[in-house]
């Protein structure tokens, strides 16, 4: 969250899945999520599923360690437009996430 606002983005800090979907259930609207592939309760993948079925259009970017999680084709299938595989720097983020909004501008 730090790095996204030294950036000059606004960012929301939400440390469990449901909270994110509950926001966006109840009407909330986001330009983009960053979520890790190993969260409690349910995966960054999961999560991307469950937002883009209520806002087709979010990016989502997935940050993991575990190359074997995911593959291209499971990512497009959940909505996930960009992965940061770890260890990433934090100029690695920071032009993943302005390349990923950059790319979803209208």
């Amino acid at each position: 969250k730090r790095l996204l606002e030294t950036q000059g983005y606004r960012a929301t800090l939400l440390e469990v899945p449901a909270e994110a979907v509950a926001k966006v259930r109840g009407g909330e609207m986001f330009d983009l999520v960053v979520t890790d592939y190993d969260m409690p309760a349910m995966t960054g993948m999961e999560m991307a599923i469950e937002l883009r079925a209520m806002q087709a259009d979010l990016p989502i970017i997935l940050m993991t360690g575990y190359a074997e999680a995911t593959t291209p084709e499971k990512m497009e299938e959940a909505g996930i437009v960009a992965k940061l595989q770890k260890p990433f720097t934090r100029t690695d983020l920071a032009h993943c996430v302005r390349r990923t909004l950059d790319q979803n501008e209208p």
